[in-house]
């Protein structure tokens, strides 16, 4: 079962309450989403949602037809996926010391 929260503000105080509500996520991937979403409001990029899933956290993107997902899974890899939903995907894998970088590519191709 998953359990998504839309609508975050960059504003948000709350941010590692509602990642710890989502449950059974190892201390890494809650870590590395924290990183993410600290990043993401430093850089203006609001995610359109977060979301649990069975091995990690899940960092939404989106735009019109276009779309990037960041999951922070419970072994401590950062997975990126961009897609303009055409059937060919950029995947790759990412670092905390480069999600600065990374979140600048995503804000590229959104927007």
């Amino acid at each position: 079962m998953s359990t998504i929260l839309s609508a975050l503000t960059p504003t948000s105080t709350d941010l590692v309450a509602r990642l710890r509500v989502l449950g059974a996520c190892s201390a890494v991937a809650l870590s590395n989403a924290m990183q993410v979403l600290d990043v993401s409001r430093q850089e203006r990029l609001l995610p359109s949602k977060l979301l649990r899933g069975s091995s990690g956290v899940f960092v939404y993107f989106s735009s019109d037809h276009r779309y990037a997902e960041i999951e922070c899974d419970d072994d401590g890899d950062i997975g990126i996926v961009m897609s303009d939903r055409s059937g060919n995907p950029a995947l790759w894998f990412s670092q905390s010391t480069r999600l600065r970088s990374d979140l600048a590519r995503i804000r590229a191709f959104l927007f």
